[in-house]
C-alpha cells in the first residue's frame, strides 16, 4: 500500500501499516501468567524433613520446591484476557486496515508531539529549580561561616612625667589587665561531655531449629479436626469456594457431602493454605510455629 493515495488515505503512523498492536496486557505472549507462581511452574513450600530439592531456612526448617498445581508447572493458567491468546489488537486509529485519513493521523501526530514537548518542558523546569534551589543552599552556607570582626585596642599614650603639666584622665591608658575586652575573645567555657551510656548485655543466641521442633510439637498436640457431621466451606486452590458437610477426612483428602445429596472427595493438593491448616496436622501445626517465630524474631 503507497503512503498516500487518492481516497485521503495515508499509511498508518502507528502500527506502520500493518494493522496491528502488540497487546500491551500480555507483551506479546498471548498467555495469563499465573499469580501463584508468578509464571516460574514451581513454588517454594515450607517442609519438617529434608526432599530432593530441600534447603535450609532461617528459622532451622527446610523449605522444599514443588511444581505449582494452580497451573499444572506450566506458569500460566490461560488466554490472555485482552487479545484472547492472539498476542496482537487491531489498531484502533486505522481500524485494523494500515491506512488512516489524513485529519485522524494530523491530530495522533499532534497529540504524540504534545505529549513530548510537555515531558521535555517539565524535565527542563525540574533541572532549572533543582539548580536554583542548590545555589540558594550554597549561598545560604556561605553567609553563615563569616569571619568575626575584631575590636582594636585603643592606642596606649605615655604618661608625662613633668609636673607643670596636669594629667587627664582620658590620656592614661588603663592596665592591660583591667581593659575591656570584646565578648568574642573571652574564653568560652568547654562542654562536658556527657557520661557513656552501659552497653547493654548481649541477648543469648537462641537455637532456631530445637525452638521450631518444640512448638510443632506442641501446635501438633492442640490440634482437632473438623468432625464429621460439621458443616464446612472448603477454599479451593483454583480459588472457588464448596460448602457443605464433613464425611470423612484424613491426612490425604476431604470428603463433603453437598446440599444437592451428591457427595465429593477433594485431595490435600486441590486445597488452599486455609483449608489445609484447618482439616490436616501438619499444615495447622507448621503454619502456627512459623507464625509464632516470626513474632519471636521481631521481639529480639
Amino acid at each position: 500500500m503507497s503512503p498516500e493515495n487518492s481516497t485521503g488515505l495515508v499509511k498508518c503512523p502507528k502500527c506502520s501499516g500493518s494493522g496491528q498492536l502488540t497487546c500491551s496486557a500480555c507483551r506479546g505472549s498471548g498467555k495469563l501468567a499465573c499469580e501463584k507462581c508468578g509464571g516460574k511452574g514451581r513454588v517454594l513450600l515450607p517442609s519438617v524433613g529434608a526432599g530432593q530439592y530441600a534447603d535450609r531456612n532461617a528459622y532451622g526448617g527446610t523449605i522444599r520446591e514443588e511444581q505449582c498445581l494452580a497451573c499444572s508447572a506450566t506458569g500460566f493458567t490461560g488466554n490472555c484476557p485482552t487479545c484472547n491468546g492472539y498476542r496482537v489488537l487491531r489498531c484502533d486509529l486505522c481500524d485494523g486496515t494500515g491506512a488512516a485519513a489524513q485529519n485522524r493521523v494530523a491530530n495522533y501526530i499532534k497529540e504524540r508531539d504534545s505529549r513530548y514537548t510537555t515531558m521535555g518542558i517539565i524535565i527542563v523546569v525540574a533541572v532549572i529549580g533543582l539548580v536554583a534551589l542548590s545555589t540558594i543552599f550554597e549561598d545560604s552556607g556561605n553567609s553563615r561561616v563569616s569571619p568575626r570582626a575584631t575590636q582594636p585596642e585603643p592606642p596606649s599614650q605615655p604618661i608625662s612625667e613633668s609636673p607643670s603639666q596636669p594629667v587627664k584622665a582620658e590620656q592614661v591608658a588603663p592596665p592591660v589587665d583591667q581593659q575591656v575586652k570584646p565578648l568574642d575573645a573571652l574564653p568560652k567555657p568547654k562542654p562536658t561531655p556527657p557520661k557513656a551510656e552501659p552497653k547493654p548485655a548481649p541477648k543469648p543466641a537462641v537455637d532456631w531449629k530445637a525452638r521450631y521442633d518444640q512448638l510443632y510439637a506442641s501446635y501438633s498436640s492442640k490440634f482437632k479436626a473438623p468432625s464429621s457431621g460439621q458443616a464446612v466451606e472448603l477454599h479451593l486452590l483454583s480459588g472457588g469456594t464448596i460448602k457443605g458437610v464433613v464425611v470423612s477426612s484424613d491426612n490425604l483428602k476431604i470428603k463433603i457431602g453437598l446440599p444437592s445429596g451428591s457427595f465429593v472427595e477433594f485431595p490435600k493438593e486441590q486445597l488452599a493454605r486455609e483449608t489445609r491448616v484447618q482439616f490436616f496436622r501438619h499444615n495447622y501445626a507448621t503454619f502456627y510455629t512459623y507464625q509464632q517465630i516470626e513474632t519471636e524474631k521481631k521481639h529480639r
